[in-house]
C-alpha cells in the first residue's frame, strides 16, 4: 500500500498563484465570508438597544431596553440600566405590574467602569410602588403609557452648541450644523433647556430652546436613515410559557394590555 501524506495542501489554482497575491486574496476571502455571516444576523437581533430615558442631576444616566416581554399574567418584564458619572453602572431585570403602577426587581448586576460585572444579586421580591416624576415613573411611562407623538427639533442657526448637562457653563459635546434634526425628550419640554437624543446613537444633548424649530410626526428626519428610526412595536411572537414580546419606543403605538 502506497503511503499518502495526510498534510493539509493547497488547491492547485491557489498554489498557481504568484505568492504576492496569495496573502491578499486569502484575506479578501475572508472579508467577504465574514460579511455574508453578519448580513444573514436576523434583523430582530441587530435591532435591539438601549433607548435613553433621562439624565440625572449629577450626571448619571438611565436607559430601557426596547424589547419587553409580556408574561403570562400580563405583567411586562425587561432590563433598565442606570450608568453613574464614573462609567460604572447597574442593569436591572424588572417586571412592571402597569394596571397598579408598581414594580418588582428580579435581578440586579452591577458593572465596572471598564465593563466587568460582578455576582449577580436576586433581590427579595417585593412590589414597589412608583413614585410620580422619578426615573422609574419614566420608565414605567415607556413601558406602560401609550406614547405621546414624537417631535423634532431643527437646528436653525449654523454652529449650534450642544451641551452635556443643561447650563450655559456645562460643557460642550458637539456642535450641531443648521438642518440637523434631533428627537426631543418630552418630559424635558417645560424648561428652557430642551432634552434630545440623537436616534442614530442614542447619544443624548442639551440646548436652549432658541436654537431650534419643532417639528411633529413619525417619519425619520432628513438627516437620519430609515433604518435607526424609532423601532415600531412589533408583531407578538409567542415565547416560552406563552410570554410575548414586543418593541419599545417613543412616537409609536405600544401594546398595552
Amino acid at each position: 500500500m502506497n503511503n499518502k501524506s495526510s498534510a493539509f495542501k493547497l488547491p492547485t489554482y491557489l498554489t498557481s498563484l504568484n505568492r504576492s497575491y496569495l496573502v491578499p486574496f486569502l484575506f479578501i476571502s475572508l472579508f467577504v465570508t465574514m460579511c455574508v455571516l453578519i448580513s444573514s444576523t436576523p434583523v430582530f437581533a441587530q435591532t435591539t438597544k438601549w433607548l435613553y430615558v433621562m439624565t440625572f442631576p449629577d450626571g448619571g444616566k438611565s436607559y430601557l431596553r426596547d424589547e419587553i416581554k409580556i408574561l403570562p399574567n400580563r405583567n411586562k418584564s425587561g432590563w433598565q440600566k442606570i450608568v453613574k458619572p464614573n462609567g460604572s453602572s447597574l442593569v436591572i431585570l424588572t417586571e412592571w405590574d402597569c394596571p397598579n403602577r408598581r414594580l418588582l426587581m428580579r435581578q440586579i448586576t452591577p458593572y465596572t467602569s471598564e465593563g466587568v460585572n460582578s455576582e449577580t444579586a436576586k433581590p427579595s421580591p417585593t412590589w414597589v410602588q412608583i413614585i410620580p416624576d422619578s426615573m422609574a415613573d419614566r420608565h414605567y411611562a415607556r413601558v406602560c403609557l401609550p406614547a405621546p407623538p414624537v417631535k423634532w427639533a431643527r437646528i436653525i442657526a449654523p454652529q449650534t452648541p450642544l451641551r452635556q448637562l443643561p447650563g450655559s457653563d456645562s460643557p460642550i459635546v458637539r456642535i450641531a450644523a443648521s438642518g440637523e434634526r434631533f428627537e426631543i425628550v418630552p418630559e424635558s419640554e417645560k424648561s428652557n433647556w430642551v432634552n434630545v437624543v440623537d436616534p442614530a446613537t442614542q447619544e443624548d444633548y442639551w440646548l436652549l430652546y432658541k436654537w431650534f424649530d419643532t417639528i411633529e410626526g413619525e417619519v425619520p428626519p432628513k438627516n437620519q436613515s430609515a433604518a435607526v428610526a424609532t423601532p415600531a412595536v412589533r408583531k407578538q411572537k409567542p415565547q416560552k410559557a406563552n410570554a410575548q414580546t414586543v418593541k419599545i419606543g417613543k412616537g409609536r403605538k405600544r401594546a398595552n394590555r
